[in-house]
């Protein structure tokens, strides 16, 4: 390890500097009148106001004058800031104005604006409208945009003989900015004209260059504002019921009632808080017949977990889905059944009581953040076989922990601390993690030294169990060539599963990447063309044993009529050494995996178009007979109109003689502890239909149905040599009834509809139905065909719910200005 930390430190010129990133001036106006937000921009402030013009484009060609005139002003009062946009288009009756859902993306031109208020290059916030009048908020970190952050704002368009028009009112209590007498913020203006995909900027962007605040521009001008009394609650009124239509007597009814709250303890810090919140309405998750070893992770959907949570996604310990999860202890109720016991009641998520967040940064640029969230003891109960009804606890009250401390750094770099903490009452573990992570950068943007390190602990009654993990990694980040070295680590008691998502420790991975971009491609047709090479080194880390290894190569390229197609190929050149498939715990097993090579390939048509496609195609081949995998996928897309739009996804795949683990509970004479494989095909087919009708900006109906049927037949069973070979064998795989114990029919429907509308700002009504039905217990019951594990779907169980919310905001601030006029 000395020697691969000596090599990332020579690769990296800390001491090379270059011309820094130009930054344009704005000065922003005070105003004394009322604002009226109806997308006229009539006020007679207007016409004084500074002007932001002369964007440059970013896409299809970077660096180029804009094709479509801008013209940005803004002004501001003691409450609020407003932006006054003119978007210049010669033909504004070809203004793409597609509706969508709140924070959707769809076919229409935007306006938005970026800011951020304490100038570190790396946090800020986003608020763009469309053509169509469609608000999307967002959060802008090192990561990305976070759509999943919603805050209060106005906003009104028009279109005009001279293309159209954008007003927008933020009110400071949608920002967080520092307590000085005057300002000075990041700030960068935005304009897509969809129909041909011009995408330009106030101040440059240069797409060599990673980071979009990193090149914002300066807004100055604004003084003394203070940040007002930031407290908005939204009550919810819920009711609702669901029933199993397979199941007499399962109907079950309710009403509940909560509150979410938001607080701002002074000009940087904001406190988040739901009280009994009801997740009734989450979108479903899209389950997978999971043959491997690993966890499946799953998105989270729910909004609470997803807004404002940036600051404590730091070193990657965090992972919200296990709040309200799954019960800790749910073995100990399916160990009773498997005694012979009868399940009448079990839940498989757990009651979230409560969760607080507090986050912000100080004008320094610390960040800290707090949260906490605390989920209820949970039992289930069952039926013995005397007919005694009994209870067993399969979830203790639990409360978890997040600290995070981020301090940002010249050069749009930072270093931060981070420690998640799990506490259970009873006799159960508690876990604890702490890590931190950095990312040093050069003053030109073009060099980067980054890491990460963390140390689990799992506090036993008897014992601590310890586990760290620690990455390095250097490289040059700008340019069209750029490279990176990487080297991770993770020892084998290594677990952050308890809060966040883990699915292997014990590795050691080294990775190589070179990358080629060009945005400004020949032949004419080509816009942009990227082509990135990549290799990686794998072993265990106790036995120190090699395990992987694979060359990489992807491309990409967008076309002058906005199609976009890649390529990846993938090689495993050499036998590589599967520790973990085996599922022994002590590694001292494993399976040889043949030689093998991966492509694929996709294209995405023109969206613009009514009718648009995206297509990928998956083949695998190992050097071994019979053995590979194809797939396929295609998506086509139909907007209707502006109002209407289809998308229907089909998904194919079928892999012959794909090996893997069967069991390790057959005795095998004169072999210690024997690991059975097998060698299995797998057919699976993935049908989703999505169908939106937007009746306005602040109304919509939104129609998911997803089918996913996956088979798996058997052909062979083989015994797992001591050098990883497979050595064919018999097993009894008959059930008592007949049927192959192995071969698996697993067969899913998930139906969505919602109907929402904000009727008021922050304020919702929306109505929610869901139906969800597999095949149960039979999951084992294979049917010969597709055709027919369609029909049978819901002969097993059938889950029907309703439910309708009510969400009303309240912003005391405004509210207390009504009644004191």
């Amino acid at each position: 390890m000395p020697k691969l930390f000596s090599v990332l430190l020579i690769l990296l010129p800390i001491f090379l500097f270059a011309n820094e990133i130009p930054h344009r001036v704005l000065l922003a106006d005070r105003t004394n009148i009322d604002i009226k937000i109806d997308g006229s921009l009539d006020e007679e402030a207007w016409t004084k106001a500074n002007i932001a013009d002369k964007f440059t484009t970013l896409n299809p060609k970077p660096g180029l004058p804009a094709n479509f005139e801008t013209q940005v002003r803004i002004l501001y009062n003691d409450n609020s800031l407003y932006i006054g946009a003119l978007l210049i288009d010669p033909e504004p009756d070809q203004i793409m104005r597609q509706l969508c859902e709140r924070d959707g993306s769809t076919n229409a031109s935007s306006f938005e604006i970026m800011i951020d208020a304490y100038q570190s290059g790396i946090n800020g916030f986003g608020f763009k409208v469309s053509a169509a009048g469609v608000q999307r908020d967002y959060l802008l970190t090192p990561e990305g945009s976070d759509s999943n952050w919603d805050a209060v704002w106005n906003s009104s368009v028009k279109i005009t003989e001279f293309g159209w028009v954008v007003e927008m009112e933020i009110p400071y209590s949608a920002l967080r900015f520092p307590k000085a007498d005057v300002q000075k913020w990041g700030i960068n203006f935005s304009r897509e004209v969809r129909r041909t995909r011009e995408t330009s900027y106030w101040n440059e962007i240069d797409p060599t260059i990673e980071g979009i605040l990193t090149q914002a521009g300066v807004l100055e001008g604004i003084q003394n504002i203070k940040t007002p009394v930031r407290l908005m609650v939204t009550p919810y009124l819920s009711f609702g019921g669901s029933t199993n239509l397979k199941q007499e007597g399962s109907l079950s009814t309710g009403i509940s009632g909560g509150m979410d709250l938001k607080y701002g303890i002074n000009d940087a810090f904001t406190l988040d808080m739901t009280l009994i919140p009801d997740f009734s309405q989450v979108k479903f998750d899209e389950q997978v017949l999971n043959l491997t070893p690993f966890e499946v992770q799953f998105d989270e959907n729910r909004a609470f977990f997803t807004e404002g949570t940036e600051l404590f996604q730091k070193a990657n310990l965090f992972y919200s889905r296990r709040i309200g999860g799954a019960p800790h202890n749910s073995k100990r109720i399916f160990d009773k059944e498997k005694e012979g016991n009868r399940i009448t009641r079990y839940n498989n998520i757990t009651q979230l009581l409560n969760a607080t967040k507090i986050s912000g940064r100080l004008q320094s640029g610390l960040g800290i953040g707090v949260f906490n969230a605390v989920v209820s003891e949970s039992t289930a109960d069952y039926v013995t076989q005397n007919g005694e009804t009994q209870s067993v606890q399969v979830n203790p009250l639990t409360n978890y922990n997040v600290l995070v401390a981020d301090q940002n750094l010249k050069n749009n770099s930072f270093i931060s601390l981070i420690n998640t903490n799990v506490l259970r009452f009873g006799d159960d573990y508690d876990a604890n993690v702490t890590g931190t992570e950095f990312d040093f950068r050069t003053k030109n943007q073009k060099y980067s030294f980054a890491g990460s390190s963390a140390l689990s602990q799992k506090y036993y009654s008897e014992y601590t169990d310890l586990g760290y993990t620690y990455s390095l990694t250097a490289g040059k980040i700008r340019g069209r060539y750029n490279y990176e070295l990487s080297y991770k680590e993770e020892s084998p008691n290594y677990d952050i599963n308890d809060f966040g998502f883990l699915l292997s420790p014990n590795e050691r991975t080294v990775s190589l990447r070179g990358s080629y971009n060009n945005y400004n491609a020949r032949p004419k047709n080509i816009d942009t063309y990227k082509l990135t090479l990549s290799s990686l080194y794998s072993r265990l880390v106790a036995p120190n044993v090699f395990t992987d290894f694979s060359v990489t190569l992807n491309t990409f390229l967008r076309t002058s009529d906005f199609t976009g197609a890649g390529a990846t190929l993938r090689l495993e050149p050499v036998v590589t050494y599967d520790y973990f498939e085996p599922r022994t715990r002590d590694y001292s097993q494993y399976y040889a995996f043949p030689t093998n090579w991966y492509f694929n390939s996709f294209v995405s048509t023109n969206y613009n178009k009514p009718i648009a496609l995206d297509a990928n195609i998956n083949v695998r081949s190992w050097n071994e007979e019979n053995r590979n995998l194809v797939s396929f996928e295609i998506e086509p897309r139909w907007r209707v109109n502006n109002k209407i739009s289809l998308d229907w996804s089909y998904g194919w795949s079928l892999n012959k003689n794909d090996v893997g683990f069967v069991a390790n509970s057959y005795d095998v004479p004169g072999v210690e502890n024997p690991v059975i494989f097998g060698k299995r095909d797998r057919k699976t087919v993935v049908n989703q239909f999505t169908t939106k009708i937007l009746f306005n900006e602040n109304m919509y109906i939104n129609l998911i149905g997803r089918h996913y049927w996956s088979k798996v037949h058997y052909n062979s069973y083989h015994l797992l040599g001591s050098k990883g070979e497979l050595i064919e064998t018999s097993i009894d795989d008959i059930a008592d009834d007949g049927r192959k114990k192995y071969d698996v029919n697993f067969n899913l429907l998930n139906m969505d509809l919602v109907y929402s509308w904000r009727f008021a700002p922050g304020s919702d009504l929306i109505f929610v139905v869901k139906n969800f039905a597999n095949n149960g217990a039979e999951i084992r019951n294979l049917r010969p065909s597709y055709s027919k594990s369609v029909q049978s779907v819901y002969e097993y169980n059938n889950n029907f719910s309703m439910n309708i919310k009510v969400l009303y905001f309240i912003d005391y601030f405004k509210t207390a200005q009504k009644f004191n006029s």
